[in-house]
């Protein structure tokens, strides 16, 4: 299911020029952000050279606006660019 993912994600990006060339997956089932997983994750982007991160989703990082912004932040703060496969709908 993982290579499922991270092909799909590749399909959806590479149109948009952003070309996936490694995946990280945090398998916590939780939406905290203080977690081991996002923890591994930072520490990665520290020691090896990323210019995007794409993720399927921003709701599947954390449920709290605060947290969302601190990784944001964090990412951004790196130098590293963050580019979100979901598509926003608004209804008005």
């Amino acid at each position: 299911q993982a290579y499922r993912y991270r092909q799909n994600m590749r399909d959806q990006a590479m149109p948009n020029g952003v070309i996936i060339n490694d995946a990280y997956c945090d398998r916590s089932m939780t939406r905290d952000y203080d977690r081991e997983g996002l923890n591994a994750f930072f520490a990665t982007l520290k020691e090896e050279d990323f210019e995007v991160v794409v993720v399927r989703s921003l709701n599947e990082i954390t449920d709290d606006i605060f947290d969302l912004e601190e990784f944001v932040k964090t990412i951004t703060d790196m130098g590293i660019w963050l580019y979100s496969l979901e598509t926003v709908s608004i209804s008005l």
